[in-house]
Order: structure tokens, then C-alpha cells, then sequence
């Protein structure tokens, strides 16, 4: 009896050490997606000062353009996209744009936008699927519409990579909130079928 008991002390507690260490990475990644907001809103802030001034247009070449720096397996998964930023939210404009390049099996964690995004396809195929079950896939010069508040992810497929410029709207501040991976067999159940039906409707 009493080593069934101790068992099952030990058991209990093992499971008490399990959910604690579960809570302090869910603390974690929290505290860590607040500090990218916090540094992307200082940004924009910087940004919106120094556009207050602005009397003429602003022309910005390519090889000005900023590869973003703060991509991690984080928000992302099945390896990591590049980012390039294209502008960001001014006094006059509510939004910002990067342009993002997914190598094939490349996704998003899932997220929202409190105000909303725009997707615009300039390579290959993109792929985006909303918590309905909803899979729409994209190519180039399609344009994805994403409502705020609207739960999805998108990336490229398995077997093709993608690219899109990303306009995302800016509300009291912050442009997205990232939520949970989207795991590797629940991309492919959204894609597979979708790679599937494509093939039989040409």
C-alpha cells in the first residue's frame, strides 16, 4: 500500500512539473510576442514622427530595402520565410507592407489582424486557411482579402514555393496577433485535399 501511494504521489506530481513547465513557455512566448509589438509599434511611432514633416514623395530603391530581422520558428514553421519590409503605417496611411517569400512547406503559425490584411501574390502559389476549415490557394496576381479579427495562417504548399506582398492595417497600434502553431498533419489535411481537387477540376 504504501509504495502503490508513493507511486502514485509521484505520478501526480510529475504531472503538477509537466503543467507548470507548459505554463511558463506559454508565459514566455507571451512575453516574447509582447516585446515584437512593442518594437514594431516604436518603429512605426519613429517612423510617423519623422513622416509628420513630409512635404514631397519619398522614393525608396530596392537595395534600400530592410530585410526584416526578427523572423523565428516562433510565428512560423517548416523552416523560415524572407521578409523584406516595404513600408510602414503612417500619419496618413493606417498600414504597413512587407513583401514575403515562403519556401515550399513554409506556413505561418495561426494569427489574426485586428484591422484586417491584404494579400497580394507576386510568385508561385500561396495557401491560407481560416479556423472554418476554409484552404484557398492563390497564385500570381490573385489578392487575398482577410477581414480583422478573421483567424487563418498562409504560407506556401508542399511541394511549391510562394511569394506576397503583405498589407497589413494597423488598429490602436498593433497589426497582428499571434496565436498557436498550426501542426504539420493539420497543414496537410488542409493542402493534400486541396492539391487533390485542383488536379480534377483542370
Amino acid at each position: 500500500d504504501t509504495i502503490a501511494a508513493d507511486f502514485q504521489r509521484n505520478e501526480v506530481s510529475a504531472k503538477i512539473v509537466l503543467h507548470v513547465r507548459r505554463f511558463v513557455e506559454q508565459v514566455r512566448f507571451a512575453k516574447r510576442s509582447f516585446k515584437k509589438q512593442v518594437f514594431c509599434l516604436k518603429q512605426s511611432q519613429n517612423k510617423g514622427a519623422k513622416m509628420n514633416d513630409q512635404k514631397d514623395q519619398i522614393l525608396t530603391k530596392k537595395e534600400d530595402l530592410k530585410i526584416y530581422d526578427g523572423i523565428s520558428s516562433e510565428i512560423f514553421a517548416g523552416g523560415l520565410p524572407r521578409v523584406t519590409l516595404l513600408f510602414g503605417a503612417t500619419p496618413y496611411a493606417n498600414a504597413g507592407a512587407a513583401l514575403v517569400s515562403f519556401p515550399k512547406g513554409v506556413r505561418t503559425a495561426w494569427h489574426t489582424h485586428p484591422a484586417g490584411q491584404n494579400l497580394i501574390v507576386t510568385k508561385g502559389k500561396i495557401y491560407t486557411g481560416t479556423a472554418s476549415g476554409v484552404l484557398q490557394i492563390a497564385r500570381a496576381g490573385d489578392v487575398v482579402l482577410c477581414p480583422p479579427d478573421v483567424k487563418h495562417w498562409h504560407g506556401a504548399g508542399l511541394d511549391e514555393g510562394g511569394e506576397h506582398i503583405a498589407v497589413t492595417f494597423e488598429k490602436d497600434g498593433r497589426n497582428v496577433v499571434w496565436l498557436e502553431h498550426i501542426s504539420q498533419s493539420e497543414y496537410e489535411n488542409f493542402v493534400k485535399p486541396a492539391d487533390e481537387q485542383e488536379k480534377k477540376d483542370k
